[in-house]
């Protein structure tokens, strides 16, 4: 299973780390289980998680890479503080500054210059919000353009 671990070596600037768990077993008491992940930048790593699974707070289930290109943040399958900053990250590298957290647009370099007002992108917007306030098009209906501002 992938994960996201929180690295403790960082001290108070500490940071998620990609992992996979390596080992699932009960403690010596019966009490609780005792994770092992693994990882390249901080090795193996043991945590201890209540009978109940209940979310601890170093470790998150990691999602799918295929999973993690999205557009709005809100249809990421595991929505945590480690995946929306891995999303961003992503995003941000292939240039896709704008990022929607559902209606709340995410801008990562408002400042880069980006060809985003081309005479026929405004267009496409234009004709879309033309549509939808004649009552044409929904809000639901077509695929939906890229976040912009």
């Amino acid at each position: 299973v992938e994960v996201w671990a929180k690295d403790r070596t960082q001290g108070s600037s500490q940071s998620w780390v990609p992992a996979i768990v390596h080992s699932k077993s009960l403690s010596s008491n019966g009490k609780h289980w005792i994770v092992v992940v693994r990882s390249d930048s901080i090795g193996d790593v043991k945590y201890s998680i209540s009978h109940d699974n209940s979310e601890i707070e170093d470790l998150k289930l990691r999602n799918d890479p295929s999973e993690s290109n999205v557009e709005n943040l809100i249809n990421l399958p595991y929505l945590h503080e480690p995946a929306i900053l891995f999303c961003l990250q992503q995003r941000y590298g292939k240039g896709d500054i704008y990022t929607y957290t559902g209606p709340i647009l995410i801008a990562m370099n408002p400042f880069k210059r980006v060809p985003l007002y081309t005479p026929q992108i405004l267009e496409v917007y234009y004709n879309l919000g033309l549509l939808k306030a004649q009552g044409i098009v929904t809000d639901d209906g077509g695929t939906p353009l890229p976040p912009h501002v």
